[in-house]
């Protein structure tokens, strides 16, 4: 698509930044947004992909995901644009290099600097997950890097999803093996198969080949001679560089960092972002020392779990041996003569039955209720996560009463309090939505918004009053429009293009359905006066203006026919020359379209 291009009536194309992956997915734009008068960046994605309805499906439901999430380290996402053959998605405008662009610029990076980059990936993926959103295309390519050294994330989410559809699709067939390998280059296992798998720890993977490629400036060897020869110090240079600009080999705990990141196995990966930070941080005991070899963080851990073993195995054996010896002390104390006096044995039967039914006959003193006042807080917290805010009260009350930890009981209660509020919040603000008080239910929203991220329902009730007040917003405007010269035709187009925006956000309108019916009024009186003036043309066009609007207006509709036919009629009538005399019309007789 050419620059300059105009898309939805908002988006000018200015110039192509770039493709991405090879031009496997789309081309991204530099465009400006003529609402807003804003630089953003407008991926147009290949027009295959408008082939697959549920795709498009996939897409939009994780664009909404991706929307919610406001970080600094993250590209805001604006629009989804589904346009014919067309997808396009906007995100902010980023001015910078890709992390790829710098890698070639400078080789490998400082330690410090590339802990500095790695870290404010590592909240940004943190913040994702924690909105239940997953990268799963962490590339050189999707990260840029500002003038200040501030890191963002590109193609959160949408970009795996689009190249998977490629590799798995029929018609990703046609990809070539060269941009097969640059697909899945930063794919672990598990999610290079005909149904991959996303998960957290498949960005953990590819998070780790980052940290190698910013700390050696290459791509890692993954094959198993590389693993055997991994706690070898790297000592070759990137393409183009000299020995002697090597910068100072990374600390251990960047190669230990990176090992554990890039392990075969999902469950032996980082568990999430935010320990992976700490262990590169230094504040979890994970050590700067490698994997493997004398004096590594595997030997110690070893050695620690064969002394747990040893003293295990011992109190085991001590143990049977204590059970032999009882076993045989039981032996011992059996008589060996059996045949004693059956009147004993009759006696001693019943005394024992006398006894028993003296026992049962006796009352029974009840038992004192058992404390455990940690099961009331462990049943409380069940209780607020079903919303049932009384009856988790309740609970806290009773465990605080059987002397359970206070500070445990404070936390819980606040935590019910700060339910409460929410819910009072929602109620209040669904009172407001249903008495067009939108501005104040946006406000209470917003505080839901911030108070528990994870409720569900907020969003939904904030999605439709931002919806309610781009309607108002563009009524009001297309009101404002037709006020100001309602018979001026600039102007009566300007409140129809508003109203025809305000109907695609909310069908049925009443409110900008009446301006509809007051623009009609506006183009019949003029209509009306042409035609009984005799200006057929003019009348013509303005009863076209009124079926444009109301395409079933009977008045329009019958008036413009005759318009048009008198109109081609006084087309067709010979024109007089200047003596006096006349000559037949040439040419074919115009006519003019009255359907919308």
């Amino acid at each position: 698509m050419e620059s300059k291009t105009v898309i939805q009536n908002r988006y000018r194309l200015e110039k192509r930044l770039g493709h991405e992956a090879g031009g496997a997915t789309g081309t991204v734009y530099l465009a400006t947004d003529l609402q807003l008068e804003e630089k953003v960046a407008v991926k147009l994605l290949k027009p295959v992909f408008a082939s697959d309805r549920d795709l498009i499906r996939d897409l939009r439901e994780v664009f909404g995901e991706i929307a919610a999430i406001k970080h600094s380290s993250i590209v805001r996402y604006r629009d989804f644009i589904v346009s014919g053959d067309h997808l396009a998605i906007v995100t902010d405008y980023f001015d910078g290099l890709t992390l790829e662009d710098v890698l070639t610029k400078r080789g490998q990076l400082p330690f410090e600097l590339a802990k500095d980059y790695m870290l404010q990936l590592c909240a940004a993926m943190q913040v994702a997950h924690t909105h239940g959103v997953g990268h799963y295309d962490l590339t050189r390519r999707n990260i840029m890097i500002g003038e200040k050294g501030d890191l963002v994330l590109c193609d959160l989410g949408i970009s795996r999803r689009l190249k998977d559809w490629l590799l798995h699709s029929p018609a990703g067939k046609r990809v070539t093996e060269i941009d097969r390998a640059s697909l899945v280059e930063y794919l672990p296992a598990e999610q290079q198969v005909s149904k991959p798998v996303y998960r957290i720890t498949c960005d953990i993977y590819a998070a780790g080949i980052l940290l190698h490629e910013m700390q050696t400036g290459k791509f890692p060897d993954l094959s198993a001679q590389a693993r055997r020869l991994a706690k070898q110090p790297e000592k070759q240079a990137m393409p183009g560089k000299k020995r002697a600009q090597l910068v100072k080999p990374a600390p251990d705990i960047g190669n230990y960092i990176v090992k554990k990141a890039l392990s075969p196995k999902p469950w032996q990966r980082w568990e999430n972002f935010t320990i992976m930070s700490y262990a590169l941080e230094g504040k979890i005991q994970a050590r700067s020392a490698p994997l493997e070899g004398r004096g590594s963080l595997v030997a110690p851990i070893r050695n620690k779990l064969m002394k747990r073993r040893m003293v295990g195995f011992l109190i085991v054996g001590l143990l049977l041996l204590g059970a032999i010896w009882g076993i045989v002390k039981l032996i011992s104390l059996i008589p060996t003569d059996m045949t004693g006096p059956r009147e004993a044995l009759s006696d001693y039967l019943s005394e024992k039955v006398k006894h028993d039914k003296m026992a049962e006959a006796a009352p029974k003193k009840p038992k004192p209720p058992k404390l455990n006042p940690g099961l009331h807080f462990a049943k409380a917290r069940e209780l607020i996560a079903e919303r049932k805010l009384d009856a988790a009260e309740k609970e806290i009350q009773t465990g605080l009463a059987q002397k359970g930890d206070a500070a445990v009981g404070s936390e819980l209660l606040r935590l019910v309090e700060k339910h409460r509020t929410i819910a009072s919040f929602l109620t209040e603000a669904k009172l407001h939505i249903k008495n067009g008080q939108f501005v104040q239910a946006g406000v209470l929203l917003d505080q839901v918004i911030k108070m528990d991220p994870k409720n569900l329902e907020a969003p939904v009730l904030r999605s439709e009053v931002d919806r309610r007040l781009s309607v108002i917003a563009l009524l009001k405007r297309a009101r404002e429009a037709f006020d100001r010269k309602a018979f001026t035709t600039p102007e009566a187009e300007s409140a129809y293009h508003f109203v025809q925006e305000a109907l695609k956000v909310d069908p049925g309108n009443k409110e900008a359905l009446a301006i509809l019916a007051d623009l009609v009024k506006t183009y019949i009186g003029p209509a009306d006066r042409f035609f009984d003036a005799g200006d057929f043309g003019k009348a013509l066009f303005y009863y076209r203006k009124v079926l444009l609007i109301d395409n079933n207006n009977a008045h329009a509709l019958k008036r413009a026919k005759l318009a048009r036919v008198r109109y081609n009629a006084e087309r067709a009538k010979p024109k007089p020359t200047p003596e006096g005399t006349s000559v037949p019309a040439t040419g074919s007789v115009a006519t003019v379209d009255t359907n919308r």
